[in-house]
């Protein structure tokens, strides 16, 4: 696990990936935050989360946001992984600008995240999910 992310798995059916993320999605956008997703393959599900506020900034032109991604762990896990990243898109573009100054961002946001809890939301948004629905 890197210096800009915090991951945790669950136990719960694969299949219930989409509606964790649905949820994940509705409760932050209830909240005011803008969301995306994306699929992807093997069952993954990426969803960003940001807002127009100070915790997120827009650097060249991009937007970046907390990146949230849940992959399927064997066939009774998931993991959850929340990382700091560009609004909808998977990975960095290649800017000079943007890989330099990349780090020092990527570290005040990181810090602005931890002090709201963000990521720590995602995972209570997924347990309550999980619990929820009974699976397990």
């Amino acid at each position: 696990m890197g210096v800009f992310q915090s991951e945790k798995s669950f136990t719960c059916d694969p299949a219930m990936i989409n509606v964790i993320a649905d949820r994940i999605v509705k409760d932050f956008q209830a909240d005011g935050y803008e969301c995306g997703s994306l699929d992807g393959d093997y069952g993954i599900k990426q969803i960003s989360i940001r807002k127009g506020n100070s915790i997120f900034k827009t650097v060249l032109g991009l937007k970046t946001a907390l990146n949230v991604k849940i992959s399927p762990l064997g066939a009774n896990s998931i993991l959850i992984n929340a990382s700091i990243g560009l609004f909808e898109t998977q990975a960095l573009p290649t800017t000079i600008m943007l890989f330099l100054f990349w780090p020092v961002i990527a570290t005040q946001i990181w810090g602005l995240i931890q002090q709201s809890r963000l990521d720590d939301r995602v995972m209570e948004i997924a347990d309550k999910t999980i619990k929820t629905a009974g699976r397990y």
